[in-house]
């Protein structure tokens, strides 16, 4: 059984039919069942809801929903963060997992990925007494921006795609109170739940190959990868080179 998580905050209904994509294409390409678990607030509609337990039926897989309010000492710091706005509340959902998924481990998924292999490959990776499991970030060079927290430019880690080891976290001393002190210390971060999880776990992680969170560009080569749009330029963009690709979304 994999388990899957997706985070939702859903203002316009737009990110609902994203994760459905997501989904699908996921889907498409694995035979062992999939336990799906929502993360989600207020924004996601009833009837976005059952549209996703629907197809995920058609599927035949399981979801779940959990509705996440933020505690209140994580909303108070991460208030001041300059950039939260920009990424929204609910980008701290998935700093919440080992409280919210009681499960041993999860594959946690953003929205604007395409998964091309069979998602049981990465669920079968062993990550021993590790965190969890990611691909380095593939972004510009920002050793200043790095150095300025005290982060490892060797060691940073893309947070689009992780096995996250919950069990192993939840021994962790003192994880949640890691992410609120780095928090409160570091508020102008430019990209926060990613900056935190590398704060707290960067020290004892299983970098994982390119393939399991491999960057979008301009010529894809998609096979048997894990397409992440992780730019201004997403797949589901009327431009976008994977429009041929999304067609086989959902039934």
């Amino acid at each position: 059984m994999v388990e899957l998580v997706l985070t939702i905050n859903d203002k316009d209904g737009s990110y609902t039919e994203h994760a459905a994509v997501v989904l699908a294409s996921i889907f498409s390409k694995t035979e062992q069942t999939i336990r799906v678990h929502i993360v989600h607030d207020d924004s996601l509609s009833e009837e976005n809801k059952s549209k996703l337990t629907q197809m995920v039926d058609v599927f035949h897989h399981n979801i779940f929903f959990y509705h996440v309010t933020i505690p209140e000492d994580m909303r108070e710091v991460a208030a001041g963060v300059h950039k939260i706005d920009y990424w929204t509340m609910a980008s701290m959902y998935r700093l919440l997992l080992p409280i919210i998924i009681q499960t041993d481990r999860v594959i946690y998924l953003d929205c604007d990925i395409l998964v091309n292999m069979d998602i049981n490959e990465l669920w079968s990776i062993d990550l021993g007494d590790r965190y969890l499991g990611a691909v380095l970030d593939q972004g510009e060079n920002l050793l200043e921006y790095f150095i300025s927290m005290g982060l490892s430019a060797e060691l940073y880690f893309n947070s689009g795609v992780i096995l996250f080891h919950l069990d192993n976290i939840r021994k962790k001393d003192n994880w949640y109170g890691e992410m609120l002190n780095f928090l409160r210390n570091f508020p102008k971060m430019t990209m926060p739940d990613q900056d935190v999880l590398n704060a707290v776990y960067s020290g004892n992680y299983l970098q994982l190959d390119q393939c399991f969170n491999t960057f979008a560009q301009n010529e894809l080569d998609l096979e048997h990868k894990i397409i992440h749009f992780a730019g201004d330029s997403k797949w589901w963009d009327a431009d976008s080179p994977m429009q041929s690709y999304t067609i086989i979304s959902v039934p």
